[in-house]
Order: structure tokens, then C-alpha cells, then sequence
């Protein structure tokens, strides 16, 4: 397989995606894949397998760029792009997690999920203050950016009172039976794609970014470091919720 053979598709906005009813029980397997396969998902989702099969062929199937975008104050947004690569005898997908601001000259790379792994991404703090930043009419709300971004999460030092609340109102609100929601909610502390690591605070450039003690995180060093002005560092931990 030559490379300048792949056909890299565009990335189009999917957040009608989501209104799929399969697509939940699709989007999380991999975070519950050792306790919980596609068809327990559904039925946890009130969905039939037949639903979660079809929008995990949706969503991770053929040649494609699925763009979830989540609008931040000051202009900031997190996107999520979902990367569908069919080489016809193989396919591989790849998700990327990364903050943008149309003032910086790189984005800010949180986490990906696929063949080359690199995570967690978000502290809870930061999860937490980025769920809480959701503006006034947003396209997608408070617990569907919670979910969007739980598979990345990975924190060894996460309040569970508070975190176990807001899981699972987020799980409820997506269809989760009331049987299911403290079983999802408890397994998301044990996330498949990353584990708890420890978070500390950037103390280089004293902007209040956290950074992620996991070797292959993209997180060890501040994001968008090298992209981004002292001022704008600033303006991002504030909105991550971590500034002093």
C-alpha cells in the first residue's frame, strides 16, 4: 500500500450523528470493552443490537471524517474527528481529540484513540470546567460533551461524589435505563482506553495548565505549547478551570 494511494476524506460536521440510537452504545465500547461488549451497551442504551451495528458501521466504517465540534467561550472550540481509513483488504480508524482558537498558530492536541494511542487527555477538573463552559444554546448541551469526551479522561485524583453525579446524569440523559446507570457510571472510573494517571500543574511558564504524567500523553507538555502566547495560556486555563 502506497501512501499517496489513500484517499484521506474531508471532515464533515456529524453532530446529527448522534441523535442515532445506536450511536452511544457504538461511541463508548471501547471505554467499557472489557466488561461490556456492543449488545450489553444497547440494551444499557434501550437500543437492539441491530441499532448499535448499524451506527458503529456509521461511525467507524468506510472513508470517512466525522467532526464533532463543541463551541467554548472566547471563541475557543474542542473538536472531536473521527478518521475512517478503508485500504479494501483492511480499514483502520482513528479518533483526535484537540482544542482550536482561531488565533493560534497550532491546535491543541488533548488525546488520541487508535492505532497509535496517545492519552489521557483531560483531568477531571478540566472535563468538569469545560462541560460547565457549555454557552447559551449550544448545539450540543452540558451531558452530551460529557459523554463526547469521557473515553479520554484519565485521573487518578477524581472527586467521586461529585464525578458520579455528573456521569450519571449524563448517562440518563441519553437513554441509559435507570438499571444501567450506576454500573456505566462505575466502570467510567475504570476507563478501558486510558488509565488513572496523576496531573500536577504546569510550573515552567506559570499559566495554571495542567499536565498529564503518563509518558505517552500528549498532555506532558502545556497545550498547544510552542503555538500559543503567555496571554492566551492564561485565557485557556481559566476556561480549563485550572488557573491560580
Amino acid at each position: 500500500m502506497h501512501f499517496e494511494e489513500i484517499d484521506i476524506p474531508q471532515a464533515k460536521r456529524a453532530e446529527h450523528l448522534i441523535a442515532h440510537p445506536g450511536f452511544w452504545p457504538a461511541y463508548l465500547e471501547q471505554v467499557f470493552s472489557h466488561e461490556l461488549d456492543l449488545d450489553d451497551l444497547a440494551e444499557a442504551f434501550d437500543a437492539n443490537p441491530g441499532e448499535a451495528d448499524a451506527a458503529a458501521s456509521l461511525v467507524f466504517e468506510g472513508n470517512t471524517c466525522h467532526l464533532f465540534a463543541l463551541d467554548l467561550p472566547d471563541r475557543h472550540s474542542l473538536e472531536v474527528r473521527i478518521t475512517n481509513l478503508d485500504f479494501g483488504d483492511e480499514s483502520e480508524n482513528t479518533r483526535e481529540y484537540a482544542l482550536v482558537h482561531p488565533d493560534w498558530t497550532r491546535p491543541g492536541f488533548l488525546a488520541t484513540i487508535g492505532p497509535d494511542p496517545a492519552g489521557p487527555g483531560l483531568a477531571w477538573a478540566e472535563l468538569r470546567a469545560l462541560v460547565a463552559a457549555t454557552p447559551p444554546g449550544a448545539r450540543l448541551g452540558p451531558a452530551t460533551r460529557l459523554l463526547l469526551l469521557l473515553p479520554i479522561l484519565g485521573d487518578a485524583d477524581i472527586p467521586l461524589g461529585e464525578a458520579a453525579d455528573l456521569i450519571a446524569q449524563a448517562f440518563t440523559a441519553h437513554g441509559a435505563i435507570p438499571a444501567a446507570v450506576p454500573v456505566l457510571t462505575a466502570l467510567a472510573f475504570d476507563n478501558d482506553c486510558f488509565g488513572p494517571v496523576a496531573w500536577t500543574t504546569d510550573q515552567t511558564y506559570g499559566t495554571g495548565i495542567l499536565v498529564c504524567a503518563a509518558p505517552n500523553s500528549a498532555r506532558t507538555i502545556p497545550i498547544a505549547h510552542g503555538g500559543i502566547t503567555t496571554r492566551q495560556s492564561h485565557r485557556l486555563a481559566r476556561l480549563l478551570g485550572t488557573a491560580g
